[in-house]
C-alpha cells in the first residue's frame, strides 16, 4: 500500500492507495501515529484511491481516532467507494466516524 500526505491549511490529508489490510495496517498505524505525535491535530483520510479495508485497517482507524481525541484533535474520512462504505455500514463503523462524500466537504467540517 502506498500513502501520500499533504496539508491544506491546518488539516493533514492522508491518501492511502491500494489495500489497507493485515499486511499494511502496522505500517499505516506507525505513519499516522508519527504524524499525530508530531503535532497534527486535524487529520483527514481520503479514501478515493483505497481499494479494500480489512478489520485490521478498521482497527488502525480506531487507534488513530482515540489518539487524536486524547490530543483534542479531530479525524474525518472522505471519498469512500461503495464497497468501503458497505464495510463501514455492516461493521457499524459509520456511526463512529465523521464521514463525508468529498474532501472539500470534510475540510469545511474539520
Amino acid at each position: 500500500m502506498e500513502m501520500s500526505q499533504r496539508t491544506v491549511s491546518d488539516v493533514f490529508i492522508i491518501s492511502p492507495k491500494g489495500n489497507l489490510d493485515f499486511n499494511h495496517a502496522t505500517s499505516f498505524q506507525e505513519k499516522t501515529t508519527a504524524l499525530v505525535e508530531g503535532g497534527a491535530k486535524k487529520v483527514l483520510i481520503d479514501f478515493s484511491e483505497l481499494s479494500f479495508i480489512s478489520s485490521a485497517g478498521l482497527r488502525v482507524l480506531i487507534v488513530l481516532a482515540k489518539l487524536l481525541q486524547q490530543k483534542s484533535g479531530a479525524l474525518a474520512l472522505s471519498s469512500m467507494s461503495e464497497q468501503i462504505q458497505e464495510v463501514f455500514s455492516i461493521s457499524g463503523f459509520h456511526k463512529l466516524f465523521s464521514i463525508y462524500s468529498t474532501e472539500d466537504e470534510a475540510l469545511k467540517n474539520l
